[in-house]
């Protein structure tokens, strides 16, 4: 058998073995991603009204 019969017999196992892995993580991450930006939690607590004010300060001078 040549290396090219050898390829194309373990290319299977070179999938499962190497992309239905990597697949997985892809998909754990997106699934994560998008749980994270359907239940938004409460704005940090350095987002406060004390920054914006600042901000509106420095404007009307």
């Amino acid at each position: 058998m040549t290396s090219v019969d050898w390829l194309w017999l373990l290319h299977p196992a070179l999938a499962v073995a190497l992309v239905f892995p990597l697949l997985g993580a892809v998909l754990q991450l997106a699934i994560q991603t998008r749980r994270r930006r359907l239940n938004p939690g409460k704005a940090p607590a350095s987002s406060g009204s004390e920054q914006h004010g600042a901000v509106v300060a420095e404007m009307q001078r």
